[in-house]
């Protein structure tokens, strides 16, 4: 499993006054409400820019084509909306931030060229975004909702995205299908409510190298330990905490010598990182904020260990 490495998170910053050399440059800050303030409107250039800057914090390239295919499939994210439940996030700041950010901060760590699953994927996340920050893999999204598989075949359409398609299905079911059981190298989902869920569910798809990930809030380390609990490893073998930073004194953590060869580039100082191994798998929690709205977010990933039986 790759390594979660991402610039260091930024603070929300404040108004400064120019400077000799001029006016400093600063992202923006979140938009003040009420009659004076400067709308961000859904798809703008303000709000594609605001993904772009977003996106940076973690290496994840988002050149304006892509930006744009964000655009798209935010507006008809809210036009579908009106019809049928897909999100309850409305505010473009949020959407921008909780939904397309979000979704593309693992982007690095995806193989080149690898086939995704994304289970229950809903109005797009990750799938969707995912695909359109990464063209080069195959993605395939699953959901039981026919509505929302009709929305997202729609904007597969309208954004003439190719090498992904979306399936109406349980994955329960799916997962009897030769042609996807084992097969992926990468299952997503920010959908289920259980981590212990998602695992029985997608296990059955991950390839012999392949891992889960899931999309957490600031309470992932407590489900991380009731999963634990639950799958009758009360002590795993290790469960060290560690901060992937340079070894400048600045990240102050421990990286070791298979760390160091894994390193893709993708580096946070401020990213926390837990681990811990059973008999039967690997887990990792990589902890980052998301730019803007300052929100505390975790990526659960799981791993089978070599020799362990396949589900």
């Amino acid at each position: 499993m790759k390594p979660f490495k991402a610039k260091a998170a930024k603070t929300k910053p404040t108004k400064t006054r120019p400077g000799k050399n001029g006016p400093d440059k600063t992202r923006p800050s979140k938009p003040e409400r009420g009659a004076s303030a400067d709308p961000l409107a859904m798809g703008s250039k303000k709000w594609r820019d605001m993904i772009r800057q977003g996106a940076d914090d973690f290496n994840v390239p988002v050149n304006e084509t892509t930006a744009s295919l964000f655009a798209l499939h935010a507006s008809e994210l809210m036009a579908w909306n009106k019809k049928i439940n897909l999100t309850t996030i409305l505010d473009p700041l949020e959407v921008a931030v909780k939904h397309f950010i979000d979704s593309i901060v693992p982007a690095p760590l995806i193989p080149k060229g690898g086939r995704v699953l994304d289970i229950g994927s809903g109005g797009g996340f990750p799938g969707l975004a995912l695909k359109a920050a990464r063209p080069d893999m195959d993605m395939v999204m699953v959901d039981a909702s026919q509505k929302k598989i009709h929305f997202l075949k729609h904007v597969i359409r309208k954004t003439g995205m190719e090498n992904i398609t979306a399936i109406h299905g349980r994955a329960e079911d799916l997962a009897k299908d030769p042609g996807f059981n084992g097969s992926f190298d990468v299952v997503v989902c920010r959908a289920f409510a259980s981590l212990g869920d998602f695992f029985e569910k997608g296990l059955p798809f991950v390839s012999k190298n392949g891992f889960l990930m899931a999309w957490k809030g600031k309470a992932g380390e407590d489900e991380a330990k009731e999963f634990l609990s639950n799958q009758g490893q009360g002590r795993p073998k290790q469960a060290p905490t560690q901060r992937n930073g340079n070894d400048n004194g600045r990240g102050g953590g421990h990286r070791n010598d298979e760390t160091s060869q894994r390193n893709d580039g993708f580096q946070c100082d401020a990213l926390e990182e837990f681990k811990t191994e059973t008999a039967e798998f690997q887990m990792e929690i990589k902890k980052y904020a998301l730019p803007f709205l300052d929100l505390e977010r975790r990526l659960m990933m799981i791993k089978q260990n070599a020799g362990a039986p396949h589900f």
